[in-house]
């Protein structure tokens, strides 16, 4: 039925230690297991290259609803034979660290390493199953765990990760991602603030005012002062429309966000968020006149607003409070989010504050066949020499939609239109006029707009 059981029942079982053991031929049950049961627990307990050969369950960990099996590591070790259905099945716990421990069976009938609630932490493991059918996964994550974390070598194969969790082994065949740690908020910078509003962001409260201050923490992030009424609650938070999405995979089931804030009155600033259980809140700011990050982690629901809060509690106040807030962030998943404000990229974006590009002075060739630099969008130009052609030598074309302005510095620059160059009409420059083309991306141009 089994080889080595640790069991806490309705006690505590910690410091175990197991070290040098062979545990084989347990092919109708385990080979390790730890079992906590009526508000047991198991901790600290210590396995050193443990080697397991030839089980129905390589090494079992479980727990009740009442009890934990935490913080118990592994160091190296190795569960290989037959005869498996797991090599390492997990049924709640946490932190329970696997180092340089070795999977490699050539085949289980339901996952080398299948977690089913808690989390575990492999760190260097090797895991691999030659023999292993293509359609039976040699990772499984179960939908709604989350933190867990393995690295190593892997032979690839199936990998399920129905939760939040990072498989960080590369292979021709499997890969997995993490959550990226990318600002989500829109104008996490605080610009455009006017008339006790900021663009992107709503904030709440008879009397609040609300205004910019140069930055502190972080260039080009300024801050935020909130000031309070007494007996007034308020909030800040993204407005409804610009609120970032929860999308459908199981990486999203949870949403970190915070700010950098500094306040004076202690434990009236926190953050808050709508869980699938109810309202979740943060640890609130201490009050203490310095800068501190406040934040917070909060399961999210698919089919309900998770709505982020900066909560201003001064309902009971008998005086105003002044917030200082800066550098708004938030992400999805397990990993933390970055204070540097969201990237307008390729899939788009929303540009608050100034955006600049490059401009150049170039000269045009006798040929009139002009060529331009790519690091550039406004070309300055000085002569009154034709231009008959722009970069349509295939080595050297924009990228198709790519716009650049000709400003021109003298009159009587001359763009000829043609089958290079598609103008509304000629063009012929007077002083400090411009003509602004888009690419084709085949070495041909249109008109977009003049100015004369």
């Amino acid at each position: 039925a089994g080889g080595i059981e640790i069991i806490a029942d309705a006690t505590a079982v910690e410091s175990v230690l197991l070290k040098d053991v062979l545990i084989s031929g347990f092919t109708s049950g385990f080979g390790l297991k730890l079992n906590a049961v009526n508000s047991g627990g198991i901790a600290y307990c210590s396995f050193y290259d443990i080697r397991i050969r030839h089980a129905k369950t390589g090494i079992l960990i479980s727990e009740d609803a009442t009890s934990f099996v935490n913080s118990n590591s592994f160091y190296h070790g190795a569960v290989s034979g037959g005869g498996f259905d797991y090599c390492l099945h997990v049924l709640g716990g946490n932190n329970n660290v696997f180092n340089a421990t070795i999977f490699e069976p050539y085949t289980s009938t339901y996952g080398h390493i299948v977690v089913e609630s808690g989390e575990i932490i492999g760190n260097r493991i090797r895991i691999e199953g030659t023999a292993q059918p293509v359609d039976v996964p040699l990772i499984e994550f179960k939908a709604n765990t989350a933190y867990s974390y393995l690295s190593g070598t892997y032979s690839g194969g199936l990998t399920l990760d129905r939760g939040d969790n990072f498989i960080d082994f590369q292979t021709g065949k499997s890969l997995d991602f993490y959550n990226s740690g990318v600002n989500l908020f829109e104008n996490s910078g605080f610009y455009g603030v006017e008339s006790n509003s900021v663009p992107y962001w709503e904030i709440s409260g008879t009397g609040v005012t609300v205004s910019s201050l140069p930055a502190e923490l972080l260039d080009k992030h300024q801050v935020l002062q909130i000031t309070v009424p007494a007996g007034t609650d308020a909030y800040l938070r993204p407005s409804p429309a610009y609120v970032p999405k929860v999308m459908s995979s199981y990486k999203f089931d949870n949403v970190n966000f915070g700010a950098y804030i500094k306040t004076g009155i202690a434990d009236k600033v926190l953050l808050t968020c709508k869980a699938p259980a109810g309202t979740t809140s943060g640890t609130p700011h201490p009050g203490d006149n310095e800068w501190h990050f406040t934040g917070m982690t909060s399961a999210v629901s698919r089919s309900q607003p998770y709505d982020p809060k900066f909560l201003i509690n001064n309902a009971s106040g008998g005086s105003p409070i002044t917030v200082y807030l800066t550098t708004p962030t938030l992400s999805f998943g397990t990993n933390s989010p970055q204070l540097e404000a969201n990237a307008v990229n390729s899939t788009g974006g929303i540009m608050s504050g100034t955006l600049s590009t490059n401009m150049q002075s170039v000269t045009v060739p006798a040929t009139g066949f002009l060529v331009l630099e790519k690091q550039g969008n406004v070309f300055e130009i000085s002569g009154t020499q034709l231009i008959a052609r722009i970069n349509d030598s295939t080595n050297d074309r924009f990228a198709k939609g790519t716009i650049i302005t000709l400003l021109f510095n003298d009159a009587g620059a001359t763009v000829v239109s043609g089958a290079y160059i598609s103008l509304l009409s000629s063009y012929s420059s007077v002083a400090n006029s411009s003509l602004t083309l888009v690419s084709m991306g085949n070495g041909t141009w249109r008109e977009l707009s003049r100015n004369l």
